[in-house]
């Protein structure tokens, strides 16, 4: 997976400045092996405009949020349902108030333009498996997809590996 596929999932097509130190860092990730992305169908656009026609849905969460953010959010619950998870949504973890998460605080998933830092601050905790993301659909699209970030076995090795560069680096510098 590419840094413009990375920039599509995670700012939806808004320039907002992207991390790209974080954006790299999944990369690698991605073709090391330590992390893999699913991409699951969760409905059409037209389902999507529906949500944002509804009246009856409410933003739960810190905050005004609008109506695109909330119809992503329910897209994203409704998935949870049907996969037999219980969501629960904006509920503080790891530092963060993550859009939906399973009450288990297992699977996670974060809706819209979100900072692809929280992928790997949601994967600090062992229990986390994946988290997923949905972004907002461009204009020439016709489907609303989750990726999923799933962490697989070589994450933690992974991860001690640049720790143990880092402090090589260091070393060398004499800092």
């Amino acid at each position: 997976m590419n840094s413009d596929k990375l920039l599509e999932i995670f700012y939806s097509g808004y320039d907002v400045g992207p991390n790209w130190m974080v954006i790299d860092d999944l990369q690698a990730l991605i073709r090391e092996g330590a992390v893999s992305v699913e991409k699951e169908r969760l409905a059409t656009v037209e389902e999507y405009k529906r949500y944002l026609d509804d009246e009856s849905i409410f933003a739960e969460g810190p905050g005004p949020q609008a109506k695109g953010h909330v119809a992503l959010k329910e897209l994203g619950a409704e998935f949870l349902r049907k996969n037999r998870f219980n969501p629960i949504f904006e509920v503080y973890f790891n530092g963060l108030h993550p859009d939906i998460m399973d009450k288990s605080r297992k699977v996670i998933i974060e809706c819209g333009t979100t900072d692809p830092a929280s992928v790997l601050i949601f994967f600090e905790d062992s229990n986390v498996p994946w988290v997923g993301v949905i972004p907002y659909p461009a204009d020439d699209e016709n489907e609303i997809y989750l990726y999923k970030f799933l962490k697989e076995p070589g994450f933690s090795k992974y991860l001690e590996l640049k720790l143990k560069r880092l402090r090589d680096a260091f070393a060398k510098t004499g800092k």
